[in-house]
């Protein structure tokens, strides 16, 4: 069974790992889902159906 590793960043995160307040809306994680969804769609020989999504939210030293 393959397994995809991925993460969702803020933009900037790479640059400037600058924390996001907490009270702040961040849609990366969704946006990143969309893409792999798109991707699959793309696919002669893939179906959404075959996949499932697991994550975890990590935050502040943990997400490093």
């Amino acid at each position: 069974m393959p397994i995809y590793v991925g993460k969702a960043v803020p933009k900037g995160w790479r640059q400037a790992r600058q924390l996001i307040p907490v009270d702040t809306r961040s849609y990366e994680l969704n946006n990143r889902i969309n893409e792999h969804s798109r991707s699959i769609d793309l696919a002669e020989n893939l179906n959404r159906s075959d996949f499932f999504c697991r994550f975890m939210i990590l935050e502040g030293k943990e997400s490093d």
